[in-house]
């Protein structure tokens, strides 16, 4: 909103009929006025207001007569942002957001308050994704900036924002336990510990928090008949 509180020549009113290089002694308060009461304007409204002079001084040889200004304001058009929810798992690296607009404005993307600890966004719009939340979704605005241009009668588009669901699933581990042979006779393998199995899945750095039980058991480890006495080993 244009700022009246210290009015400029020739940016903020102009003056017409001082002699020679005569120039007002004092410059002109300007205020807004709404159907001819004091008002200050509401920039979110389509609408006009009165600009009005008065308090001016020239000296004795001049009688000073004021023409109002005008204040308008336009409304801008409205643009509408499309970009679909996006569906992805704990570790996926080729996700990102997509959006258009069917204004002008420049599309930005950032990661909506609260979503900070699962997902990032890059400006152009891909994922990074940090966390699996509680309810396995996060957020990220889209926003379509407010523009003076295009639109109807080039007045522009107003800004327009929406929020996309970034609906994050949980990664998948396979353990797989690793073959193991004995003769007959022989011991059956305690398998305690990483060497008896193999991990797949995990993201980056991530580990097991708790390691796998691998172990067979106890009626399981006497399941083999010797086949020389019967006995079960």
């Amino acid at each position: 909103m244009p700022e009246l509180s210290a009015p400029v020549l020739d940016t903020h009113y102009s003056v017409t009929g001082l002699v020679g290089t005569d120039a007002l002694t004092t410059a002109p308060t300007l205020v807004y006025q709404k159907d001819g009461s004091t008002a200050t304007p509401v920039n979110t409204v389509a609408g006009t207001y009165d600009i009005v002079p008065y308090g001016a001084s020239a000296g004795d040889n001049y009688n000073i007569s004021y023409t109002n200004g005008t204040l308008t304001i336009t409304a801008k058009d409205t643009q509408t942002i499309t970009a679909s929810d996006i569906a992805a798992a704990y570790g996926d690296t080729n996700k990102s957001v997509s959006a258009t607009t069917d204004g002008n404005g420049e599309i930005s993307y950032a990661v909506k308050a609260g979503s900070e600890d699962y997902i990032s966004v890059a400006s152009d719009g891909i994922l990074t994704i940090k966390k699996v939340p509680a309810d396995g979704k996060a957020y990220v605005t889209v926003t379509a900036s407010e523009t003076n241009t295009g639109g109807t009668g080039g007045n522009g588009y107003a800004a327009a924002a929406k929020n996309v669901t970034v609906n994050i699933s949980k990664a998948t581990v396979t353990i797989t336990a690793k073959d193991q042979s004995i003769y007959v006779g022989g011991t059956v393998p305690i398998l305690s510990g990483a060497d008896f199995y193999t991990v797949t899945g995990l993201v980056g750095t991530d580990t097991l928090t708790t390691q796998p039980d691998a172990g067979l058991s106890e009626g399981q480890q006497r399941s083999y008949p010797c086949q020389y006495c019967g006995r079960h080993l």
